[in-house]
């Protein structure tokens, strides 16, 4: 089987559904994508403040972390989960 990309919404449950999926078997996956912080990249921002103005992203990024340390929480979940050679950060 090809290894495969993985989205990340900042839905701590997605990353249990994968931990689960996976079984430990990471091997499948090549990386996983989490978008950049909104304060990081103008692009980044952009693309939430669209997305809530049109309310089309809404349910996708509900759980959007509002400050830097909601944001590191994620990824250190992620890490935890064994997914830490795995994270891809989209710029």
């Amino acid at each position: 089987m090809k290894p495969f990309d993985l989205p990340y919404n900042f839905d701590i449950n997605l990353i249990d559904f994968y931990h689960i999926y996976f079984k430990e078997d990471y091997r499948y996956i090549h990386s996983i994508y989490l978008p950049p912080f909104i304060e990081d990249y103008l692009a980044a921002k952009n693309f939430y403040t669209n997305g809530n103005i049109n309310k089309q992203n809404i349910p996708l990024y509900k759980n959007f972390p509002i400050n830097r340390k909601q944001y590191e929480h994620h990824i250190y979940y992620m890490q935890n989960k064994n997914f830490n050679n795995k994270i891809t950060l989209l710029l």
